[in-house]
């Protein structure tokens, strides 16, 4: 089986979409997200997931906390809801310890979630280059 065939898998799992779902509902409370992202944090600078995962992928995972954390501030509402609901959905993903490899199973259990998350930011590259470049200064 294919990496494209696998993260196909677990996009369409119950899982993925149950945390699409919850996204949904996230976006209509700021405070919702903000909790998210402190869980979110919590998570990626624990000491089972901080060992687990190269500095890349925790990077990409604070990329995603800096997005959302601008678009709930409001500072930056330049992204489609959309991808607001797909960068949710991901951290979503990423806390819940039941998704389509539990992160019970130590390293391995997380390499759905980084799968998710690799997928969501390549999803919305377009967006993520322009948020960058906010971040920058470049763009106002």
């Amino acid at each position: 089986m294919t990496n494209q065939a696998i993260i196909q898998q677990i996009i369409e799992s119950v899982f993925f979409k149950n945390a699409t779902k919850k996204a949904g509902k996230y976006t209509k409370n700021v405070a919702s997200i903000v909790h998210l992202l402190k869980l979110a944090l919590q998570k990626l600078t624990g000491d089972q997931v901080s060992k687990s995962i190269p500095a890349l992928i925790s990077e990409k995972f604070q990329l995603i906390v800096r997005m959302l954390k601008a678009y709930s501030q409001g500072s930056y509402r330049v992204l489609p809801l959309n991808s607001v609901i797909k960068l949710i959905a991901a951290l979503v993903y990423f806390v819940s310890p039941l998704d389509f490899i539990p992160d019970l199973l130590p390293v391995i259990g997380l390499s759905d979630d980084i799968a998710v998350v690799l997928w969501v930011l390549k999803s919305i590259e377009d967006d993520v280059e322009n948020f960058k470049q906010w971040e920058a200064g470049i763009l106002k």
